[in-house]
């Protein structure tokens, strides 16, 4: 039987090569040689062996211990000048004008699409500069990447879950993140978050499987979502985390363990998310969003 499921997870592996390489020919059909390559490469790799960062950083120690082992770590809670500053840009950067985020979630919600449009937050060095500031997070993501900041992309932004009213709608066919996947964005990278509002039970909270980033059968190492029961009778050592905290609360987490938010059922929620990626592929993957981390860090003193 055993036997039997291998070879069965196998033939999906294949199954993943080949989508991925269609999925790369696109890119090449374009002439984009080099981002069908990194695409194909990484896809496959980091799915398959996990992430790059596992196996590249040249120094541990005990700021990254707890990351590295349980794929998730507390951060610094920003301030509340801070929170209020990323809140008035999400909602200044609207087509509507909003005198707060009540009447945001309010104007929202009745269209019953569960995320919003996200806002980037990197066009505001300001704010940028003040998040990497309170957080002190470039000593982690330099050591957990094992990448100086020069080797290190960043990507920021925010965006919401609404608590809707109605039968919910796809945006794009998308499914908000709201199933259990595993990311993978480039060779080596890392993910941190905050929240932006209390965040409580029933309120859109981030979940995640604590330690399931490693020692994954081969089966849970495709490119797909996941259903909880799946999760549940397959994990080697099943601990699911909701993650809850005022506005403010931040972590830092290998957004390779298993994931995802959840549909709001008390209250909306807004977040902001920062993905820090290797240079070297994630210029290759994306054609805009990602800036060089050295832009926001001249003015930070760690």
């Amino acid at each position: 039987m055993i036997k039997v499921l291998k070879k069965i997870a196998f033939l999906y592996v294949i199954k993943q090569l080949i989508v991925t390489f269609i999925e790369s020919l696109q890119y090449a059909k374009k002439g984009g040689l080099r981002k069908a390559y990194h695409w194909f490469f990484v896809r496959n790799c980091v799915s398959i062996f996990g992430n790059g960062a596992r196996y590249s950083s040249k120094k541990i120690s005990n700021l990254t211990l707890q990351i590295r082992d349980d794929g998730f770590m507390e951060l610094n809670k920003l301030s509340e000048k801070t929170v209020k500053n990323l809140v008035d840009y999400f909602l200044a950067s609207q087509q509507q004008k909003y005198d707060d985020l009540k009447s945001f979630f309010d104007k929202h919600r009745v269209e019953n699409y569960v995320r919003s449009e996200e806002v980037d937050v990197c066009l505001n060095n300001e704010l940028c500069n003040s998040i990497l500031k309170e957080l002190n997070i470039l000593p982690v993501v330099s050591e957990f990447l094992g990448l100086s900041e020069k080797e290190i992309s960043i990507f920021a932004k925010i965006d919401a879950l609404f608590k809707i009213n109605g039968e919910r709608n796809l945006r794009h066919g998308y499914d908000d993140a709201l199933e259990f996947h595993r990311d993978i964005d480039s060779y080596r990278f890392v993910k941190a978050f905050s929240y932006l509002v209390d965040i409580e039970k029933g309120s859109g909270e981030h979940e995640v499987c604590i330690r399931s980033h490693k020692s994954l059968p081969l089966k849970l190492r495709l490119i797909k979502r996941y259903k909880y029961s799946t999760l549940k009778e397959n994990l080697p050592h099943f601990e699911l985390k909701s993650i809850f905290g005022k506005a403010g609360y931040s972590w830092i987490e290998d957004t390779t363990s298993f994931h995802r938010g959840t549909i709001p059922k008390m209250g909306d929620r807004l977040m902001l998310s920062l993905s820090f990626n290797d240079k070297k592929t994630a210029d290759f993957m994306y054609d805009a969003g990602y800036y060089p981390l050295s832009k926001f860090k001249s003015n930070i003193s760690i």
